[in-house]
């Protein structure tokens, strides 16, 4: 009687046990966080934390901005100020450990497609630790 109490208060605990949890998605801002290196063997980096977005071209000038991302919108987007003014519109996506952006000056519209004619495209690679 013993071993069978035992059998079945182990196959009831498993019976019970919880359902594994799903993969918890980090935050899109987190996605962005890193240095990402412009696709193409160039010496351009892109530094992005929490609510800043550092353009570093090694060897001449550094570009700091400050970043507004927007998740929800598709294409997702974003905006980048210098000394309080609006200075780039542009729209992001993440594929893997792949960052492509499109952007134009604050006067231009938004771009609405990453294979639209006119705005700038840039595509970079996350730095590997």
């Amino acid at each position: 009687m013993g071993k069978f109490a035992l059998l079945l208060s182990v196959a009831l605990s498993l019976g019970l046990a919880p359902a594994p949890l799903k993969a918890i998605k980090p935050p899109e801002r987190e996605k962005l966080q890193g240095e990402w290196h412009l696709d193409g063997g160039t010496t351009t980096v892109l530094a992005i934390a929490s609510s800043s977005m550092t353009y570093l071209n090694l060897g001449r000038a550094t570009n700091a901005y400050v970043l507004a991302c927007d998740a929800k919108k598709s294409p997702k987007t974003y905006d980048v100020s210098r000394g309080g003014h609006l200075a780039f519109v542009g729209a992001y996506k993440i594929e893997g450990d792949t960052l492509t952006i499109c952007y134009r000056s604050a006067g231009g519209p938004r771009p609405v497609s990453f294979d639209e004619r006119g705005p700038f495209r840039e595509v970079f690679k996350r730095k590997k630790p």
